[in-house]
């Protein structure tokens, strides 16, 4: 398995095991140590594979990994869930999702379990268009009239 990230190996291979270490006492009685050892090594290595910036790979190998193992829990009826879940779908999962998820993760305090994701994630974000069409309200400024 190649670890690429801005880390050098030892501090990388160290922060991965503290992953591994902090997530086996979160779901200790559910997945052995192997079994989440796993995970954050595949989960790393998935997220790792197309990165193309690397300085925050072990915080989102963190957090796909918990979820992962928190969804295959659930999937073997070995955990239950306690909050409702909340997806946002975008196609490119480039803006919308994310920012809907964010402000619902805000707004909720822990009530709800959110996520977002997109059908065809690009990598990018696109630039809003800046043109209207024809049956679009006008771009102009407007000002209140009074008479």
């Amino acid at each position: 398995m190649s670890r690429t990230s801005g880390l050098p190996q030892h501090e990388l291979s160290a922060q991965l095991l503290r992953i591994t270490d902090e997530l086996s006492d979160k779901f200790h009685g559910v997945f052995g140590r192997e079994t989440v050892a796993k995970v954050v090594d595949e989960t790393y290595d998935l997220l790792a594979e197309n990165a193309t910036v690397t300085t925050y790979l072990p915080v989102l190998t963190a957090r796909f990994a918990k979820q992962r193992l928190t969804d295959q829990g659930r999937a073997d009826g070995l955990t239950t869930i306690t909050v409702p879940q909340v997806l946002f779908i975008c196609v490119h999962n480039a803006g919308r999702s994310q920012i809907a998820a964010a402000l619902l993760e805000h707004h909720a305090f822990g009530k709800v379990s959110v996520r977002s994701a997109g059908s065809k994630p690009t990598g990018t974000i696109p630039r809003p268009s800046l043109t209207r069409s024809p049956n679009s309200a006008s771009s102009s400024p407007r000002r209140s009239r009074n008479r």
